[in-house]
């Protein structure tokens, strides 16, 4: 059986961090300078993480291969992670010479909100001012007193800035309404784990109408609501399966299925694999 999934907090990492002259631990953010730790004291090589903050990390040093929400990345000096917060990630393996930089932090408001992992890999020039930005963070929060909304803009400039550099997304236009609609539902979506699976249910929590917010991620997207509620609830299941000892009445149960045969029939339309065929693949 894989490890059970660990929760992270932003005072769990605050113990876990300890003060030293390359950390700030803030009770909204936690920033991490320069830290050869994470993957051998921080955190557990192959131990699956669930942090309820945003979490940015930046490869300085070595080479380390992370897995996040199933999907693996491998991180090469320069590499950028940055997911969203309720994500899971370990960390598969790192090179005794591995020093990274690490934020955990509050969302933000961005013109394009973070719904899943990004991976960028900066050329040499764009690194030194995502270094400037880092060096701005770290000295206006090494201050004595110092203004949070300053630290907010300049991390949401970072990762604007990182959208622009790293071709996350080609359109750098202000969001549109329906685009605005879709990021709420997928920010939804990954805070409920896969749990609730009805559309009128998403659509009354985004003020709309069933039909209305099936029309707007469409268009937005190219898939359906029930695409990506599904495709989140497989996430999800697949995550229990490998990193939890839940019976298969008890995952089904946890993501509110019916009972164990439909959350079977389920899993195996959407995979192509039972869960005890998943469980031990």
């Amino acid at each position: 059986m894989e490890p059970r999934i660990d929760h992270l907090t932003i005072p769990i990492l605050q113990n876990r961090a300890r003060s030293s002259d390359s950390n700030y631990l803030g009770e909204d953010l936690i920033l991490v300078m320069d830290n050869h730790e994470l993957g051998r004291t921080w955190f557990q090589i192959g131990q699956p993480y669930r942090p309820e903050e945003n979490v940015f990390i930046r490869v300085k040093e070595g080479i380390a291969v992370y897995t996040v929400n199933l999907t693996r990345y491998e991180l090469h000096p320069g590499d950028i992670l940055v997911f969203p917060a309720f994500s899971i990630f370990s960390i598969d393996w790192v090179t005794p010479d591995q020093y990274i930089q690490f934020m955990s932090f509050r969302e933000l408001t961005l013109a394009h909100p973070l719904m899943e992992c990004r991976h960028y890999a900066p050329r040499e020039n764009d690194n030194l001012r995502i270094e400037s930005y880092l060096q701005m963070i770290w000295r206006l929060v090494s201050e004595p007193a110092f203004s949070m909304q300053a630290v907010r803009n300049l991390q949401a400039a970072l990762l604007e800035d990182l959208d622009h550099i790293g071709s996350a997304r080609d359109n750098t236009a202000c969001p549109t309404r329906q685009e605005e609609v879709f990021d709420r539902f997928i920010t939804l979506l990954n805070r409920d784990g896969g749990v609730e699976r009805s559309i009128p249910y998403y659509a009354d929590k985004l003020c709309l109408t069933p039909n209305r917010l099936s029309s707007i991620v469409k268009k937005a997207s190219g898939h359906t609501v029930m695409e990506w509620i599904n495709r989140t609830a497989i996430i999800h299941a697949k995550l229990l399966l490998k990193h939890s000892p839940m019976m298969m009445y008890e995952i089904a149960d946890r993501l509110h299925f019916p009972n164990p045969s439909f959350f079977s029939k389920f899993f195996k339309r959407e995979t192509g694999m039972t869960p005890a065929e998943y469980r031990q693949s």
